[in-house]
């Protein structure tokens, strides 16, 4: 109950991503505005992410509801960079939320989270195409979004890990590739 517990868990990874687990009342989809976003990928982050920022209550069913088969030509398998781009978009979307965000709390949140985001996709984005210029793309790209301030690094709210995340995600792109090859290999 409550829209600060919902979404402090959401950004701490307690509330689930994917958008074909949830069962949510229309109305409250169309009185929020919360839809789709047309042509964009794999969204679910972002629609849960928009949903989360909005719900007062939820509820956890914690049953096998839905299975989920995941086949070659499935999109998770078949990424080109279309699919970049579209992290890249949902990244910026986020962004826009951090920009807008008139809560110190929650932009706090909300960039720990968009931090997060840039560490997934980036090892996402290796282990789908293992392509030095895809993830060099991505990389920076991300480097241009919002990332912490010089005394970010020195504030208790963010943990010592998304403060590595960060470091590692504005190096020049070049060191950042070597390193991100020592840190996850092939």
């Amino acid at each position: 109950e409550g829209n600060k517990q919902i979404f402090d868990l959401f950004v701490q990874g307690k509330f689930p991503v994917p958008s074909w687990n949830k069962l949510i009342l229309l109305d409250f989809l169309k009185e929020k505005k919360l839809y789709f976003k047309e042509g964009l990928f794999a969204q679910d982050s972002l629609q849960s992410f928009e949903t989360a920022l909005a719900l007062n209550s939820v509820y956890f069913l914690k049953d096998d509801t839905y299975i989920y088969y995941l086949h070659q030509d499935s999109v998770i398998h078949n990424r080109k960079k279309k699919h970049f781009d579209n992290w890249i978009t949902i990244a910026a979307e986020f962004e826009k939320y951090y920009q807008k965000e008139q809560n110190p709390e929650r932009k706090k949140q909300i960039l720990g989270y968009l931090i997060d985001y840039k560490d997934l996709t980036l090892l996402m984005n290796w282990k789908a195409q293992k392509s030095e210029e895809l993830w060099k793309y991505s990389y920076s790209s991300y480097k241009k979004m919002a990332s912490f301030s010089f005394a970010d690094y020195f504030n208790s709210t963010f943990s010592r890990e998304l403060k590595k995340k960060n470091f590692l995600q504005n190096l020049p792109t070049n060191l950042g590739y070597k390193i991100f090859r020592k840190r996850f290999g092939n």
